[in-house]
């Protein structure tokens, strides 16, 4: 657990929890579909997906089966976000907290 998360006051720390709790709520019992582009996002959407998660097919297809992912392009995201009314969810490896932050940053 980092040191910021440590100090946060309880007060935080309950808003975040409750926040994780709706989100949770909201997809309970939905699909969430992984996409390679916005064209595969909108036939999520209209297919009924409460999310779609963007994955870069061209890298994906490269990975060794024992490989490490990567993450998505946030231009990917992007794409996909403009072409979406349904919430774009982007993740990001383990341990690289820039690309987290770049990536929270992003619209």
């Amino acid at each position: 657990m980092s040191q910021e998360l440590r100090d946060e006051p309880p007060e935080e720390t309950q808003e975040r929890y409750d926040r994780k709790l709706m989100i949770t709520s909201m997809f309970q019992g939905k699909m969430i579909v992984v996409v390679l582009n916005p064209i595969q996002a909108v036939a999520a959407e209209e297919a009924g997906a409460a999310a779609v998660i963007p994955i870069d097919g061209i890298k994906t297809a490269m990975i060794p089966k024992e490989g490490v992912d990567t993450s998505t392009t946030l231009n990917a995201i992007n794409n996909v976000m403009d072409r979406v009314l349904i919430p774009v969810i982007g993740r990001v490896r383990a341990g690289h907290i820039m690309e987290a932050k770049a990536m929270e940053t992003a619209k």
